[in-house]
């Protein structure tokens, strides 16, 4: 009797380890739908001069913060009265198997100084690449024509991104034309990028994006 509950015994245990052996790596192994991840983003000029950045994943990889170190166009009498920079970001993206359309939300924000009668554009570009082709595009421009003559400024565009049900890579690139011009007594005039911040909402599955789409 007591030999057959040793051996009772040693079973149970063996089956525990075993089980506490292949929990983690089930665990790890295991791939939800829809799941994103964003990577860290990279930022350059027009001449492909890299500009420092600094980004900050959120912890459930949805959100993407970058904050610029020195993305700003000036123009004044000195310096030439008309400015213009081209930067670009780009940051990688992994897409789970049965994503549904998800609308990507960019949030942009710096400061203006604008003189009474001077020109001021910044031009958003946003698209995401997914496999052999654009998954979704947006350009919108900020508003700084709406603000006073010294201002901290917030833009927000969005643009629906279909991923396609096969998932994989892909990646946001992000367009900013900026462009100044100064009043005709050459006044400076300024603006600045200062941060951006890229947002995807909670990726249904494919079930779940036919009641919600």
């Amino acid at each position: 009797m007591n030999r057959l509950l040793s051996l009772s015994m040693q079973c149970v245990l063996w089956s525990a380890a075993a089980l506490c052996w292949l929990t983690p790596s089930a665990a790890l192994a295991r791939t939800e739908p829809g799941v994103l991840k964003l990577e860290k983003a990279v930022c350059e000029r027009r001449d492909g001069t890299s500009i420092g950045c600094s980004s900050t994943l959120s912890f459930d990889y949805r959100s993407l913060s970058v904050s610029f170190d020195d993305v700003f166009v000036v123009a004044s009498k000195a310096g030439g009265m008309k400015k213009s920079e081209l930067v670009r970001m780009t940051a990688d993206l992994e897409v789970g198997r049965g994503a549904a359309p998800s609308p990507l939300t960019i949030d942009l924000r710096g400061f203006v100084s604008r003189p009474l009668g001077s020109r001021v554009k910044v031009k958003v570009k946003l698209a995401v690449e997914h496999g052999p082709r654009f998954r979704g595009r947006t350009t919108f421009t900020v508003p700084v024509h709406d603000l006073g003559t010294e201002a901290n400024y917030l833009a927000r565009g969005s643009c629906k991104a279909n991923w396609g049900k096969e998932g994989g890579n892909g990646r946001v690139i992000l367009t900013l034309d900026i462009m100044v011009k100064t009043p005709r007594n050459g006044e400076q005039t300024l603006v600045t990028v200062d941060s951006v911040d890229l947002v995807f909402p909670p990726a249904k599955t494919a079930g779940e994006a036919k009641n919600s789409f």
